[in-house]
């Protein structure tokens, strides 16, 4: 098979833009946001499919996607809050003898 040059450009494109860029987005934000939350903008993937499909495919939204999207976007939010410190206890020591 004869691979066209149209085909070649998507290819390169997909590769340079799509597996380049974003390796770069990911280890620059493991860098500045650290592992935890750059793990977390995975969970990100599904929606963006979402609002690709709607705004290049015509594909319709229905309301058990939108309910997804909010399970999913909820789920980062709550991950992503910063840890509550626990207030230390005072705890009185009683002398045994």
């Amino acid at each position: 098979a004869v691979l066209q040059p149209d085909v070649m450009l998507a290819l390169g494109g997909l590769g340079i833009f799509g597996s380049g860029v974003a390796y770069i987005i990911f280890y620059y934000l493991i860098q500045k946001a650290g592992a935890q939350f750059t793990s977390m903008v995975t969970y990100l993937v599904p929606v963006t499919a979402i609002l690709w499909g709607y705004a290049l495919l015509d594909e319709a939204i229905h309301w058990n996607l939108l309910f997804g999207l909010i399970c999913i976007l909820g789920g980062v939010f709550f991950a992503g809050r910063p840890e509550k410190k626990a207030k230390p206890q005072n705890v009185a020591l009683s002398e045994q003898s």
